[in-house]
Parts: C-alpha cells; sequence; structure tokens
C-alpha cells in the first residue's frame, strides 16, 4: 500500500530485471493486450508443460527473476526449460505487463476503497447523523488508505478553532488539542484558516518558535505538517484537515488528491450541518424578532414542566398581548409596527433572566416562561412588571409609538398539571383581561376557563350555523300610538343550537362579528325579512321591514349593491325596507358612510338610527346624515313615569326629530304608563312587549287577520 508520509515504496514483490524497464506506453487495455500478446508468443515457441513442483503463480504471487526450473535466465511459471535464444524481449515485455497489472489492480483497489467510504461518509450526512460520527468517518477515508497516518481535523467558526476528529495521534496531543486547540492565526494553519489555501510546511521547525502548536507537533515526534481547508460553496473556510509528517518535507504528490477529497467532503459535510442547524432555527425562532416562536415555546414548556415537577418548583406562563396594534400599523404603517414588536421584544428578553423563556406567539402576542416564582403575588408582580415595559413609548423617525398590553398568567402546578394545560388557561386569563378593558392582567381562575370554553364552542359552531340552517327570523310588530295598528314589523335574528338551544343575540353577534362571518350571517336575514315583505304585500298587508346592519357590514364597499340586488330578486318594493344602522356604523370613512346612504335613499330605501342617545356625536349625525327615523334607546323608555329627568330628555328627543322632520319609534314599551308619557310628548311609534313579543311570520299573518 502507498505511504502518504514517505516516498511511494516499490513493491515488496517486485524486484526489476538488470537495469529498470521503461513503463509500457498506453492504456490499462494495451497492457492486457501486449501481456497476452506476449504470453502467446512464449508458449507458441516454446510449449508449456505443467510441472506439480513449478511454482503456482496464482498461489505464489507475480512473477520474479532470478535462478529457476528455467536454468539462470528468465523465470516464468508454467514454462518448463530455459528460456529459447532471442525469446528475452518478450519474457521482459511478458514481465513488465505483468507488473503493471499489478500496480494498476492495487490504484484501483485503493480508489475503490476511497470512494466506498466517501459514499458511506455522504450517506452519514444525507442522514443528518451527529457530526462526530460524520468526521470520523471522513477520516477513515484516509487510514483505508494508509494505516500509520496522522490527521487532524479541525473545525472553524466565529469562536475559532476546536478538535472535530482525530486520526494517529498519540492520546496526550489529542488531548491537548481537545483542551486547547491551536489559533485560527497560527503560522501552520493561518493561510488555509484565512484564504482557503493549502500550506505544506517542509519543516516544523521552520515555525516560530512561540507558537504552541509548532512546540506540540516536535513535543510528539512530528517533524513537519501539511493543512488543506475545506471551503464551502460561497469561498468560506469551515474546517482544516492537517496530515502530521513523521520526516520533514512535503507529502508525496500521490497523496495531495486524498486528502483534497476528503477536504472536499468535510466541506460538504460541515456546510450541510451549518444548513440544516440554519433551517432548524429558523423553523423554531421568528424572524423578525429572533425570539423563539410558538412551535418552540411549546417544547420549551413541556421541558419547563418536566423539570419543575421533577424539583417541586413553581413556574408562570405570562401571555402578552399588544392593545389595539392594528391602529398603531395604520397610522404608522408596517414598519413602524414591526419597530415597536422588535422593542417589545428586546424589553421582554431583558427583563426576565436567563433561564426564563420569553417568545413570540404569532402577530402581536408574546409570552414569557418564569422559573421558580412564589406563587400567584410574585407571578403577579411579574406580569405587572413587563406590562409597565409595554407601555414605555417607543421612538420611531421622532415620533413616539405608544401601546398597552393585555396580560394573562397561568401558574404550575396551582392552575395546570402539564404545558398544554398551562398554556391553554394562560390565553383563558388573556382573554379575561382583553374583556376587563384591556391595559390590565388577570390570573387565571375557572371561571373565567370556563367562559373561554363556551366562546370557543360557539365559535366553532358559529362558522357551520348557516350552512346548517340553524338560523331563523322573528318579527315584533311596531303600532302606531294614536291609532294602535300595526304599521311594521323589526326582523329579529335567532340561533338555536342542538346543543345550548337558544343562544341570545346579545351573546353571538359580537362573536359573528369577530369572526366575519357576520356578513353572509346578515346577507341570509336580510334576504329571508325582504321574502318575506314581499309575500305580505302580495296578500295585502303592507308592513314596513326594519332590518338591523351590523357596521361590518355597512363598511364594506358592496353593501349597497349587495342590498339593491336583495331587493331586485326577491320582489319587495324598496318602500318598504328600512335599514337600521347605529352610530358605529357611521363612524368609518365619512366619505364611503355618505355615498352608501345616499344610493340607498336614492333607491326609495329608509333608513333608520337605532339605540339613539347611547353615542357621544348622535346629534351631528342627525344633522348631516340622511335618515329617516330614530329609535330612541329602550334604557330611556325604562323609567319614563318614574324618572323626570329621563322624561325630559325624551321629550327633548321627539322635539328635536320633529323639528328635523324625522318620525320617532320607541323600543322597550313594557307598561301602560310608558305608553302614556310617550303619547303625551308626541311619539309616534310604538314598539314593546305591552303590545307584542315577536312572531313567526304564520303568527303574524294570523295577528294582522285579527285586527283587520
Amino acid at each position: 500500500m502507498p505511504s502518504l508520509t514517505g516516498p511511494h515504496p516499490v513493491a515488496s514483490n517486485f524486484r526489476p530485471l538488470g537495469p529498470p524497464a521503461p513503463p509500457v506506453p498506453g492504456t490499462y487495455a494495451d497492457r492486457v493486450a501486449e501481456l497476452l500478446r506476449a504470453l502467446g508468443e512464449l508458449t507458441r515457441l516454446h510449449p508449456i508443460a505443467p510441472s506439480p513442483t513449478a511454482p503456482n503463480p496464482i498461489a505464489n504471487g507475480p512473477i520474479v527473476n532470478g535462478p529457476g526450473v528455467n536454468g539462470p535466465g528468465v523465470y516464468v511459471p508454467g514454462v518448463s526449460g530455459p528460456i529459447p535464444a532471442g525469446l528475452e524481449p518478450l519474457a521482459e515485455a511478458f514481465l513488465r505487463s505483468e507488473h503493471a497489472i499489478v500496480e494498476i489492480r492495487d490504484r484501483l483497489g485503493a480508489e475503490l476503497r476511497y470512494e466506498n467510504d466517501r459514499a458511506s461518509a455522504l450517506e452519514l450526512v444525507a442522514r443528518q447523523e451527529p457530526q462526530d460520527v460524520v468526521t470520523d468517518a471522513i477520516l477513515q477515508m484516509i487510514v483505508h488508505q494508509d494505516p500509520a497516518a496522522s490527521v487532524v481535523l479541525f473545525a472553524l467558526d466565529e469562536a475559532g478553532l476546536r478538535l472535530a476528529a482525530c486520526r494517529g495521534i498519540p492520546g496526550q496531543m489529542a488531548a491537548a488539542l481537545q483542551a486547547d486547540p491551536p489559533e485560527a492565526d497560527s503560522p501552520a494553519l493561518a493561510a488555509a484558516a484565512s484564504g482557503g489555501k493549502v500550506v505544506l510546511t517542509p519543516s516544523a521547525a521552520q515555525l516560530p518558535n512561540l507558537d504552541p502548536f509548532r512546540q506540540l507537533l516536535l513535543a510528539h515526534g512530528f517533524r513537519a505538517c501539511a493543512a488543506w481547508p475545506a471551503v464551502c460553496r460561497d469561498g468560506q473556510v469551515l474546517a482544516i484537515l492537517c496530515l502530521c509528517l513523521p520526516l520533514e518535507g512535503p507529502p508525496p504528490d500521490h497523496a495531495r488528491p486524498l486528502l483534497e477529497g476528503a477536504a472536499h467532503t468535510a466541506a460538504i459535510a460541515l456546510e450541510s450541518r451549518r444548513t440544516y442547524t440554519e433551517l432548524a432555527y429558523q423553523a423554531q425562532h421568528d424572524t423578525l424578532t429572533s425570539l423563539p416562536n410558538r412551535l418552540c415555546f411549546h417544547d420549551l414548556t413541556r421541558q419547563a414542566v418536566g423539570s419543575a415537577r421533577r424539583r417541586a418548583h413553581r413556574l408562570a406562563l405570562i401571555r402578552i398581548d399588544l392593545d389595539n396594534f392594528k391602529h398603531i400599523n395604520d397610522i404608522f404603517g408596517h414598519r413602524g409596527g414591526d419597530a415597536l414588536l422588535r422593542e417589545v421584544a428586546r424589553r421582554l428578553r431583558s427583563a426576565v433572566r436567563a433561564a426564563d423563556s420569553v417568545a413570540r406567539m404569532g402577530g402581536d402576542e408574546f409570552a414569557v416562561l418564569l422559573h421558580e416564582v412564589d406563587g400567584p403575588d410574585g407571578a403577579a408582580q411579574a406580569a405587572r412588571k413587563l406590562r409597565a415595559l409595554v407601555a414605555v413609548p417607543v421612538l420611531y423617525q421622532g415620533l413616539e409609538i405608544s401601546a398597552t398590553g393585555s396580560v394573562g398568567v397561568s401558574l404550575f402546578p396551582d392552575h395546570a398539571s402539564d404545558a398544554d394545560s398551562l398554556l391553554s388557561r394562560a390565553d383563558a386569563a388573556l382573554d379575561t383581561a382583553r374583556a376587563h378593558g384591556r391595559d390590565c392582567f388577570h390570573v387565571f381562575t375557572p371561571e373565567a376557563s370556563a367562559g373561554i370554553h363556551e366562546r370557543i364552542t360557539l365559535e366553532f359552531q358559529l362558522r357551520r350555523a348557516l350552512e346548517l340552517n340553524q338560523f331563523h327570523l322573528l318579527y315584533q310588530p311596531q303600532f302606531s300610538a294614536s291609532t294602535r295598528r300595526i304599521t311594521g314589523v323589526e326582523a329579529l335574528l335567532r340561533w338555536n343550537t342542538p346543543s345550548a338551544g337558544l343562544v341570545p343575540p346579545d351573546r353571538f353577534i359580537p362573536i359573528a362579528e369577530s369572526l366575519g362571518v357576520i356578513v353572509p350571517i346578515g346577507r341570509w336575514a336580510l334576504e329571508q325579512a325582504c321574502r318575506q315583505a314581499a309575500r305580505w304585500a302580495a296578500l295585502g298587508h303592507r308592513l314596513r321591514m326594519a332590518v338591523n346592519v351590523s357596521a361590518i357590514q355597512f363598511a364594506r364597499p358592496d353593501f349597497t349593491q349587495t342590498v339593491l340586488e336583495v331587493v331586485g330578486y326577491t320582489g319587495i318594493d324598496p318602500a318598504l325596507l328600512e335599514l337600521e344602522l347605529t352610530e358605529s356604523c357611521l363612524m368609518c370613512d365619512p366619505a364611503l358612510v355618505r355615498s352608501q346612504m345616499d344610493a340607498l335613499r336614492a333607491a326609495g330605501i329608509r333608513l333608520s338610527l337605532d339605540d339613539f342617545g347611547t353615542g357621544y356625536s348622535s346629534l351631528s349625525y342627525l344633522h348631516h346624515l340622511p335618515v329617516d327615523a330614530i329609535k330612541i334607546d329602550r334604557s330611556f323608555i325604562r323609567d319614563l313615569g318614574t324618572d323626570s329627568a329621563n322624561a325630559r330628555l325624551v321629550e327633548a328627543v321627539v322635539r328635536l326629530a320633529q323639528s328635523l322632520q324625522l318620525t320617532v319609534v320607541a323600543e322597550g314599551v313594557e307598561n301602560q304608563c310608558q305608553l302614556d308619557v310617550l303619547s303625551d310628548l308626541g311619539c309616534e311609534y310604538i314598539q314593546g312587549f305591552l303590545f307584542e313579543r315577536p312572531h313567526t311570520p304564520e303568527s303574524i299573518e294570523q295577528l294582522l287577520s285579527e285586527r283587520r
């Protein structure tokens, strides 16, 4: 086997015949052809006579020259007797070809072993085996070629060099390299580390005396070294393969391709490991803040719960949600919002201990996991501190971005016995904090958990309620205060679930709005109400149909077109349709609001302002926007007859509406006293339980027939 650390030896079974013969030119196939020609010529001129005493060329190795059964001349196995005169050149050609084939066979065998070793190492890389297993396999590529080789593989990163693997190195030297690897600027390695160049140091003695690597080489019997860089595709040096030589001088030329191939394989392995590590990091960390993401935080929480259970410690999980973050994005743009998120992440990370964890759970939500807290009081104190940090304004392009945070807290083992429960109960506490007006914190309670579970259940059911035909409309009559005749109805949406039964509108409407499903639900309600009004009109009952409109619906630019389409295909007379808008409907884009209302009025559809008196700018709406009627909120009607101040407010509203030529409808009339006061004040229309509760369409038809 050729040595990597000395001159190429002559094969022990090959002693040249006389002066060294020049190599036979040509390829491997040419040499085989020459061998067969020479052997054929020899055996033709001198027939082979097998002899039991003749050496077996297969059993005893290649042909050698020297005395034998053929005499003092050339010895050719299987050829009996001396070689005839004049055939010596053929015999020499035969021997040269045989020796060349042996040499080629050995070289091909070495190359095959090398390729097999390299394929094995690359397979380990593809399987993402541990790095020490891969680097050991890379050095095996070299050791299989020369078991006496002494090689060291140094990995190179931002921290410098570190020992990755070694073979053929004395144990004390390996331990020294492990504990104190050479510096990347060591004269023996600097060029390889910085410029990616092969470094051949013919003599370790030529290195500076103060170089620790030189002292280590000389102390363990090495007199020279050579360093091959492992360079990745972008030109960065990832490792250095160092061959330690027992003799002064460079390694033999035939060793260089082998060492270069091993260094290249090391570069592939280390670059693959680096890419895998980067991808794993990106999969578990938020790109904006570099904090762990939701997936990673779940794993950290599970590990922390296991550790806390073994050591009987408490954990506190704190969930933080920035309040009204959408408005910040709208005002300062997404770059401003990103700047706020990065700063909040930095503050949270700097406010906790190294053992604690901070994560961005997505959007504007963060989570903090605190180890070894002092019960609920300690968790509450930490929550207050973190909430105060969030509230400190952030300077962005000369402007201050102010944000507040809602905070939910849960504790292990007080509130949960496992990681998933701890996370869900912190979420429940956060939802409770949001429901209490935001910019506050809440520690988990079982009551909060029950409320969140109920909401989640309703959300799930509400998404399919329309598809499952679980909605229906009831109609509450509106009466003329003077004639007591039915003049119109208000369509009231009802949801009947198989599990929870009838769900109140004030419970499911806000959820439907938050989920966005209020738009298809609202359109369905409008279609049903319009069809019903058209049917009653066909029966001779021209009743005005009042339909409530969500602010989410009204803010859509296509709302007017949707209403006009429904009016068209249901056949309702537009004059019979009245859309009830709340003040929240009118608080979006003023130009959009005005254009929507003008288009609806132009189509003959009436508009009324619902829950009048509960907003802060109702009078300005009445003055500027084209409404036809106002509905006085039931909170003002409730105390009529017992509260003189309320009576004066209702009177002022009625007078104002009359001055603006608007129709007035009083909601929630439940007793005769309220009716008498409203009649005295001149209120035109009445709606409430005093007259009728909400009815099915069939009941309304029967009621109309009875009151003819």
